[in-house]
């Protein structure tokens, strides 16, 4: 059997230390990309979840002025304008996942009414309510 010398020794080591800092260096870009892979996923969602508030806000809002318009409208055009729907040709959204409720009621007394009207997109929804 052979013996090593002391720079047989070094440079077997030397090797070892190579290999452990390249593990540690490519753990370290892992981990790295890891979390800045979370981060832009999560900005990217909140992006997504305002541009859907804001189509839910303004579907709230084409609701109410629908329901207005039918409120003043004459009673011949009143039953003609649905605003729930898109089949009438009145609140049609170019994306599929926009909707809108709305509904007019008025108090047990008769004299206050009321207009609520929620927008829908997505996982977003908001609401509108106008008293008259």
């Amino acid at each position: 059997m052979k013996k090593l010398d002391n720079n047989n020794k070094f440079k077997l080591q030397r090797g070892q230390v190579i290999l452990l800092t390249l593990l540690f260096i490519g753990s370290s870009i892992l981990i790295f990309s890891t979390i800045a892979g979370y981060i832009m996923i999560q900005r990217i969602r909140a992006t997504s979840d305002t541009m859907d508030s804001t189509k839910a806000i303004f579907a709230a809002d084409s609701g109410v002025e629908c329901m207005l318009f039918k409120y003043a409208s004459t009673t011949e055009n009143r039953s003609s304008l649905d605003c729930n729907t898109a089949s009438s040709g009145f609140l049609s959204f170019d994306d599929n996942f926009v909707s809108v409720y709305t509904e007019i009621a008025s108090s047990s007394v008769g004299t206050s009414s009321y207009v609520k009207s929620i927008g829908t997109s997505n996982r977003s929804k908001r609401a509108f309510y106008l008293g008259f």
